[in-house]
């Protein structure tokens, strides 16, 4: 039922948007939901958008897929590239639940079409998407988990000597819902092909009990960490031997809501890394 968003400071927002049309329209509805609201920046090209994140650091950016200088889903990876820590709304023209769902896949915290939306949507999608870029964090850690186009700037190699292979972030019912480049890698498909497939699919049968079981005694235990030695599927006949790592990921409300799950090397070697190092893990895709 439409209402007043229920937010003490207005959020501060960055409008991708060429069309002056669509900027009246977009800041007449933010006025509606944030009455007095006054915090809207403006970029009508995509390098403009990138060089003012920096300046502006906004709450979140409402992107246009249509812009002078891009057209289409380019304008998400690249604004998630340049700034990872801000959520992104699509505001687009293309009704296209095809495009929304790569969109969402690519980062964006939600894909609107222009003209379907009312104020009161508009602003609970923003409301939304703020709340959970910014409450998706590490149940154990506490530490925020980034998100496609982003990197993992600081992954904690947990066991001694163990090289990190990759990382999926499956859903409750085990679909993998993200995954690295280095994660398609190790189970030699494509990203397209792993994200949306049950993670289970690709342990090897005789694994799959103990996978069972790892998952299970995480239940609703926050603070819950379970590892295991198992053989997952590199799109080979051989199957590799991996140390798996399932720790469970908090949503907004506090609860678990999916499992980050990262792949070590399963024998250490001296060349491997130390206990405690920070690895960057690229190309989270989703």
């Amino acid at each position: 039922m439409p209402g007043t968003i229920r937010r003490v400071t207005a959020p501060s927002i960055l409008l991708v948007e060429d069309n002056p049309l669509h900027v009246r329209l977009v800041s007449a509805m933010l006025s509606e939901v944030w009455p007095g609201f006054e915090d809207l920046h403006l970029a009508r090209r995509l390098d403009e958008a990138v060089a003012m994140l920096a300046e502006v650091m906004p709450d979140c950016v409402l992107l246009d897929l249509v812009l002078p200088d891009a057209d289409g889903l380019e304008a998400v990876n690249v604004m998630l590239a340049a700034g990872p820590d801000v959520p992104i709304v699509v505001l687009s023209s293309y009704d296209d639940d095809e495009m929304a769902l790569r969109a969402v896949n690519e980062g964006a915290q939600d894909y609107l079409v222009k003209g379907s939306v009312d104020s009161y949507e508009l602003g609970r999608s923003i409301r939304f998407g703020i709340q959970r870029h910014e409450a998706r964090t590490d149940a154990v850690t506490g530490e925020v988990l980034a998100f496609p186009g982003q990197r993992i700037t600081a992954h904690t190699v947990a066991n001694a000597g163990r090289r990190v292979l990759g990382a999926t972030l499956i859903d409750t019912d085990g679909v993998i819902e993200r995954a690295t480049s280095e994660a398609a890698g190790l189970f030699g498909q494509g990203l397209e092909d792993l994200i949306g497939s049950p993670l289970r699919d690709s342990i090897h049968r005789d694994d799959r009990s103990s996978w069972d079981e790892a998952v299970k005694s995480i239940g609703e235990d926050t603070g819950a960490v379970s590892e295991i030695e198992l053989c997952v599927h590199d799109g080979s006949d051989v199957d590799r031997a991996v140390v798996v790592r399932i720790k469970p990921m908090c949503g907004a409300d506090g609860t678990i809501d999916s499992l980050l799950v990262t792949y070590a090397e399963s024998i250490a070697t001296e060349s491997d890394a130390p206990e405690g190092t920070q690895v960057a893990m690229s190309d989270w895709i989703g």
